[in-house]
């Protein structure tokens, strides 16, 4: 069919039609795809009506309206197009020019190339989605979804819907205004903005991000790069991938989820959760706060800051680290290392494979413990058995309170002015040397029972004498070297145990043992 130099209606109506209008303002009518439409440049402002998809790039046509219901899709040319779709899902491209596109209802489907071009959408018609090569304003529309191509940098802003904003290759500024809005970021130079109050808005991010400048709710580390991820002040669910991240919650209570790899954790809130896998790689937690991690699977947790806080480990093999404050320290199962630093520390010792870590000087430190501990090797002064199995104490030159638990212990005092008290059972005060117990820093056995025994086997009572020899119970010391005296003083409330090791007469060793034990004789390593 041919048209005239005026103002054509050409209707195709069935069958693979081909349509030329020549000039002015022509009309089609297209049902087919195999339609041909056919018209010159400079002729006139044309307008396409079509039940099916139509295809411009071809064509000196300005306008196209999708009549029907079913989806199609239309593709303009370099012309300023007029292009309005159907109630169906339509997907349209303007083009070159400046375009306006409308999509009416249907999950649409936008190509945007200027930013001249419009897109118009009617509240609730479907989900629809622009995808851009430049800059893109969708507040003036209802478009849900932004997508920006390309690698130029570009803008998106979005509306009062919940909108999904991915970028580019460029350098973006992702503004989703209200709504709970998704973002998807893949550039450190990307900058998502979000008012306060405006929805619930989440990040996908295939770089590190921070939000702390802008409130967004939730980060989501997308792809399998290491990448560092900074919440703000809301309650932040921070989810990083299977690589090495560092998460940091920002204030509020945060949830953090590392997935795999070795995750380092910021915590400053009690309120903030910490989710790890099982075999999810070796975890760090930093809190400024007391940290229980019974509930999941972090290795490590250290504490920072200058407050007072406590750390609760789990059954894996834990490093426990605290601050320079009073700390207190529950390694639960597995073989930890615990390291109290300053302050009075407190630790719960439940293994043999429990380590505890204390500097000189760093304040008065105390260990409950189920098992046998042996403090020589740590600055700690206080040690408490607890539970009733039999277990012992081995204690350090440090003026040292051990207390022992209900079944039988051997303790151990050392050097240093001790507190012990056996507690229940049948228990043993083991000294090793002379200096463990001086005249100047003699220790206080404070319950000394019919049932417990001193030991002094290790001691050689006589120093003049090659070999270790045994002590001999007399009344006083008479300047012989190798005796041993036991002195009830009813004022002071103990009985005084006295040894003399090189003859002089003087007590090289004593042992004030609370209450009258004159008749005691419990001892290992002294005669009659």
């Amino acid at each position: 069919m041919y048209g005239t130099v005026g103002a054509d209606v050409l209707m195709g109506e069935g069958g693979d039609d081909y349509m030329e209008g020549f000039g002015g303002d022509d009309t089609y009518y297209v049902d087919s795809l195999d339609d041909v439409v056919v018209e010159v440049a400079g002729g006139g402002v044309d307008t396409v009506f079509s039940t099916v998809g139509f295809d411009a790039r071809f064509t000196h046509v300005e306008n196209i309206t999708l009549t029907g219901d079913a989806a199609a899709d239309v593709v303009a040319n370099d012309l300023n197009n007029i292009i309005i779709g159907n109630d169906a899902a339509n997907v349209i491209n303007g083009g070159g020019g400046a375009d306006r596109m409308e999509g009416l209802g249907g999950d649409d489907i936008y190509y945007v190339d200027s930013r001249d071009d419009v897109v118009i959408e009617v509240a609730g018609g479907g989900i629809d989605t622009v995808f851009s090569t430049v800059s893109f304003d969708g507040r003036f529309t209802h478009v849900e979804n932004i997508t920006l191509t390309g690698a130029a940098n570009a803008n998106a802003v979005g509306n009062e819907l919940d909108n999904v904003i991915r970028g580019n290759g460029g350098a973006n500024i992702l503004k989703g205004l209200g709504g709970d809005d998704t973002y998807y970021v893949d550039s450190r130079d990307d900058v998502v903005v979000e008012v306060a109050g405006g929805g619930v808005d989440t990040v996908f991010s295939t770089v590190s991000f921070d939000a702390r400048l802008t409130h967004v709710e939730n980060l989501r580390a997308h792809g399998g790069a290491a990448l560092n991820l900074v919440g703000n002040d809301l309650d932040n669910i921070i989810i990083g991938n299977n690589a090495a991240n560092v998460i940091k919650g920002g204030g509020g209570a945060d949830r953090m989820e590392g997935l795999g790899g070795d995750d380092t954790y910021y915590v400053d809130s009690r309120d903030d959760v910490v989710v790890e896998v099982a075999v999810g790689g070796v975890d760090t937690v930093f809190s400024t706060v007391s940290f229980d991690a019974r509930f999941t699977h972090v290795e490590n947790v250290t504490l920072q800051g200058g407050a007072a806080a406590n750390i609760v480990g789990n059954a894996l093999d834990n490093i426990l680290i605290g601050n320079n404050a009073a700390n207190i320290f529950k390694g639960g199962g597995g073989g930890d290392r615990m390291e109290g630093r300053g302050g009075n520390d407190i630790y719960y010792v439940d293994s043999r494979d429990d380590v505890v870590i204390e500097v000189a000087g760093g304040g008065i430190d105390t260990v409950f413990s189920t098992v046998s501990f042996d403090a020589r090797f740590t600055h700690v002064e206080n040690v408490t058995l607890q539970g009733s199995s039999n277990a012992n104490v081995v204690a350090n030159d440090l003026s040292n309170i051990i207390v022992g638990n209900s079944a039988s212990n051997i303790i151990i005092g050392n050097g240093g002015a001790d507190y012990l008290t056996g507690g229940g059972g049948a228990d043993t005060f083991r000294y090793n040397a002379v200096s463990d117990s001086s005249f100047a820093h003699y220790d206080r056995i404070m319950d000394l029972g019919a049932d417990d025994f001193i030991d002094l086997r290790n001691i050689d009572a006589n120093v003049n004498v090659a070999g270790n020899q045994s002590f001999t119970q007399v009344d006083e010391l008479t300047g012989e070297a190798g005796q041993l005296t036991l002195t009830w003083l009813p004022a002071a409330g103990f009985t005084l145990l006295s040894a003399d090791v090189d003859g002089d007469g003087v007590a090289d060793m004593r042992i004030v043992m609370y209450g009258n034990h004159e008749d005691f004789d419990n001892f290992l390593g002294v005669g009659g």
